[in-house]
């Protein structure tokens, strides 16, 4: 609060030192109140400042211990709590990336994008007005769920063409994305899982997913949780579980002031003997971040990547006097045994710097599938099969790399 009040000061603004001796006497427990005090005083000292200047003050106490704070009307609001559902914008088409740029996989039969020019194997150079060349999946898959109309407009180059890229309008629907983007098995006894996020509700799918790759004696899982967020903490701590001993303590949730909300111990569940590769960057976030940070510290898990986002804040709105709407940290979690990655992010055992990862995608050249050809075993095909799916993908192949030494070696991981 002293550092907010600061802050107010210096943006100016008659009867302000006054308040911030009121302010001090509310003795407001956490942000979302003192927050509302700051609101209310501004209101009753009926001070001489403009409705920027009392933004300014408020946003300034926000801000200082929640970076992300924001001011919210209806329709940003709406936008969020479809997120957080895993409800966004559909356009109809899978994506696959290689060579630094994002490509059209395939295009759902009955989909938004099935009546309009797009084929597989297109490269999508341009989503609206922005290059997709070296872009994150995180940041292609928002721009293909941006927006607030249907409309949305790519740029296409089809393979191996060389004439200007031809644009493509496409009517989007909203639709469920679901909690996982890809389940697959691979050669090698590998499975692939993809998570889409820990939206509400939807946590039960990943679970029973991880359950099935077990059940099927699968030797090594990869949990792919690049660009990955949700809301639902119980799923994170449930997945957890699966790794974890049962009854211990996972996490908990706490207030502003510190007090538990909620804790989270680990559920029942069978301890899974599988190696359980995690890939994480910096667009790992929310829930899917507080996973990270409990499968970090489990047997025979290893991560691999960047640091996740470092943000273990709660957020929700707070209704201002004058009613308008603050979105704000009003909660964090907070690790068992008090290691937290807040600001730091869960840092991966294997870091593979971003640049390094967009060079060797850039880089990659993909095989001829001529080389699948009578005369090379079902081990050569399966390995071939194997590098034609993770393409150019750095990170995604250090985790098979380790998972096929460990399995040569006849380990599991560390």
């Amino acid at each position: 609060v002293a550092i907010a009040l600061a802050l107010a000061l210096l943006v100016g603004g008659a009867g302000l030192a006054d308040a911030a001796e009121d302010l001090k006497a509310c003795k407001a427990e956490d942000l979302a109140s003192a927050v509302k005090a700051t609101a209310e005083l501004l209101e009753q000292k009926n001070m001489t400042l403009t409705y920027a200047m009392k933004d300014k003050v408020i946003l300034a106490l926000a801000t200082a211990l929640d970076p992300r704070a924001e001011f919210v009307d209806k329709a940003r609001l709406d936008a969020i709590r479809e997120a957080e559902k895993g409800i966004f914008w559909d356009a109809g088409i899978k994506v696959e990336f290689k060579q630094n740029w994002p490509m059209v996989e395939d295009v759902v039969k009955g989909g938004p994008a099935s009546g309009a020019d797009v084929k597989a194997g297109d490269r999508i150079e341009k989503i609206g007005e922005f290059s997709t060349q070296g872009a994150t999946h995180a940041k292609v898959f928002e721009l293909l769920r941006a927006g607030d109309k249907a409309g949305i407009t790519l740029s296409l180059r089809a393979k191996g063409r060389s004439e200007e890229p031809r644009k493509v309008e496409i009517k989007r629907k909203k639709e469920p994305a679901g909690a996982l983007s890809a389940a697959e098995q691979w050669p090698q006894n590998i499975a692939y899982i993809r998570l889409n996020g820990l939206f509400e509700g939807a946590g039960a799918q990943l679970i029973d997913k991880i359950q099935a790759v077990a059940n099927a004696k699968t030797y090594g899982l990869i949990l792919d949780l690049r660009g990955a967020g949700g809301p639902d903490l119980a799923a994170a701590a449930d997945a957890a579980a699966f790794f974890t001993k049962p009854g211990a303590p996972l996490f908990k949730v706490e207030d502003g002031s510190g007090r538990e909300i909620r804790a989270y111990p680990a559920r029942e569940a069978a301890a899974l003997d599988i190696s359980l590769m995690v890939l994480v960057n910096g667009e790992t976030r929310d829930a899917a971040e507080t996973l990270a940070a409990l499968l970090s510290r489990c047997k025979d898990v290893l991560l691999i990547g960047e640091a996740t986002s470092g943000d273990d804040r709660i957020r929700d709105v707070v209704i201002l006097p004058d009613g308008r709407q603050l979105r704000v940290a009003t909660a964090r979690v907070a690790m068992a045994g008090g290691a937290g990655y807040r600001d730091t992010g869960v840092a991966p055992a294997i870091e593979i710097p971003a640049d390094l990862a967009a060079r060797e995608a850039a880089a990659y050249v993909p095989e001829e599938s001529e080389g699948f050809q009578s005369d090379l075993t079902e081990k050569e095909k399966d390995d071939k099969a194997l590098r034609a799916r993770i393409g150019g993908d750095a990170v995604l192949k250090r985790a098979v790399d380790i998972l096929m030494s460990l399995k040569a070696l006849d380990m599991r991981g560390r």
